[in-house]
């Protein structure tokens, strides 16, 4: 079991930011993100510290001597070098304010939404007159919520009875709510993307039978002279999918030139994945596969008589 707290949790959409300077290093032109933690915070988290060290009981003494960062925090402004050499000192009028040594860096925590590109944030030990209303506290257990929940309730009822437990979440909780928009979306797409399958796959059978219908004399005059139906039906076939090739091809091609502009929608996905640009001109090859099917069937059975005969 892990247990801690801090000025905010991840997802719960806050902001808190400050003005910092880094020895050494010129001083950000945009404010950054700040928030206070006590120990056990990141372990509760489940978060991984890339290098260093998380705060103890001897930062919580000295407000001033110790501080974490972000990975962002990092790759913005400590490039090239060991993150743990620094000092850094933040709040209102700097040159007042003591340096406190970068003790340790964790892996980046999203505070708004999943889809947020990780800004450059700084942890500092909570302070003893922070104010209380805004602790949040994070645990990390193995038993199930409706067994932790009640024994959490009555131990903090037994010190001191005004005070209650709200917004109870748990992590599952908070991804899904902050995935929600996204999964409405998704399956959103998926039904209109399901409906232009279909529409296609009607449109593909609607052109193959009709070239077939056109073509029938000349589907019998090549069965007369000795064609097989198995080779009837790959003719129908091939040609169907050779138009549907050309049109993949020139959609793929289009896709990868767009990748840049796309990019800013996705999240968890590269616009360049390999799955993406295999997988689904695959499904469109079977779907044309299908429609095409069909008619190359009906043209397979053609009788020659009849069909020499109508011409």
């Amino acid at each position: 079991m892990s247990a801690g707290a801090g000025s905010d949790l991840p997802l719960d959409h806050s902001e808190s930011v400050g003005d910092v300077e880094i020895k050494g290093v010129q001083k950000p032109k945009d404010l950054i993100d700040q928030r206070w933690v006590t120990p056990g915070y990141f372990e509760a988290l489940g978060q991984a510290l890339v290098a260093g060290r998380s705060f103890d009981e001897r930062d919580m003494k000295n407000v001033a001597s110790a501080i974490v960062v972000n990975q962002a925090f990092v790759n913005a402004f400590m490039r090239g070098r060991d993150p743990l050499t620094y000092e850094v000192r933040s709040g209102s009028n700097l040159s007042s304010r003591p340096w406190a040594s970068v003790v340790g860096v964790v892996a980046n925590i999203r505070h708004s939404t999943l889809e947020e590109k990780p800004r450059p944030e700084y942890y500092q030990p909570y302070r003893r007159n922070f104010d209380s209303w805004s602790l949040h506290f994070a645990m990390k257990v193995r038993l199930p919520e409706q067994i932790v929940l009640p024994s959490i309730r009555k131990t903090l009822h037994d010190l001191d009875p005004a005070l209650a437990l709200d917004d109870v979440r748990t992590m599952k909780e908070r991804m899904a709510e902050a995935n929600a928009r996204r999964c409405f979306q998704m399956v959103l797409l998926t039904a209109f993307a399901m409906l232009a399958v279909f529409l296609a796959m009607i449109g593909i059978y609607g052109v193959i039978a009709f070239s077939v219908r056109q073509r029938t004399p000349e589907i019998g005059l090549r069965m007369a002279l000795g064609a097989s139906s198995h080779q009837i039906l790959l003719m129908v076939v091939k040609q169907g999918l050779n138009l549907v090739v050309i049109g993949l091809a020139m959609g793929v091609a289009i896709s990868l030139a767009l990748t840049r502009t796309i990019s800013a929608w996705l999240y968890g996905i590269g616009p360049n994945d390999p799955l993406t640009f295999v997988l689904l001109p695959f499904l469109v090859l079977v779907v044309a596969g299908c429609a095409c099917a069909i008619p190359a069937v009906t043209a397979s059975r053609v009788d020659p008589a009849i069909a020499i005969r109508t011409e």
